[in-house]
Order: C-alpha cells, then sequence, then structure tokens
C-alpha cells in the first residue's frame, strides 16, 4: 500500500491504489516511460529529457499521459504536457495534482 505524507490509503478507487509522495510518482513514471519506450530504467534519472535523452515525441508522452490517467484516475491536460520536459517536471506535476485529488476528498 502507498502512501502520501505519511497516512496510509486503502485499495480502492484509482487514486487511491496510489497517492503519491514525489519518490512513488518518479518510480511510477519510470516504470510507465520504460515500459512504453522500450529502455531500461537505469537509464531514467529525474533529470532524464523525455524527448532528448528517451527519443519520446509528442504521441509518446501522450501515450504515456493515458497510461497515468488510466493508473491513477487523474487528468493531465495539453497545456500541462506542453510544460513538462523532464522525468522529474513529469513526477512533480503528478505529485501536485495526485495532493489536490487527495484535499479534494478530505
Amino acid at each position: 500500500m502507498l502512501t502520501s505524507g505519511g497516512t496510509p490509503h486503502a485499495i480502492g478507487a484509482p487514486t487511491d491504489r496510489f497517492t503519491g509522495g514525489s519518490a512513488n510518482c518518479l518510480q511510477l513514471l519510470t516504470e510507465l516511460i520504460a515500459d512504453h519506450l522500450g529502455v531500461d530504467e537505469s537509464e531514467i534519472t529525474p533529470e532524464t529529457s523525455l524527448a532528448d535523452d528517451l527519443g519520446a515525441d509528442s504521441l509518446d508522452v501522450a501515450e504515456i499521459a493515458i497510461a497515468v490517467e488510466d493508473r491513477l484516475g487523474v487528468t493531465v491536460d495539453d497545456a500541462e504536457l506542453d510544460r513538462v520536459r523532464t522525468v522529474g517536471e513529469a513526477a512533480q506535476l503528478l505529485d501536485a495534482k495526485l495532493d489536490k485529488t487527495v484535499q479534494q476528498r478530505s
């Protein structure tokens, strides 16, 4: 069971399966990106550029975002995706969205 802010969450709704924390967001994104792009997870760090280092094009980024949305039940809009350049920036965005979702449910 993953936690956010040290508070355990039961498995259930999509955002309850994974509720954030920057390290958890980074790990999830690393797994999804590695799987989608066919790269080794060890090649992915917070500083890794999706386009320059991993060769991801806009379609790849959109498909990764859809995988995140399906897995976590959060929506990432196109304007937000356009601002993301690195894996770390994507993890920060995801963490902020999950924090907002958890706060809205409280």
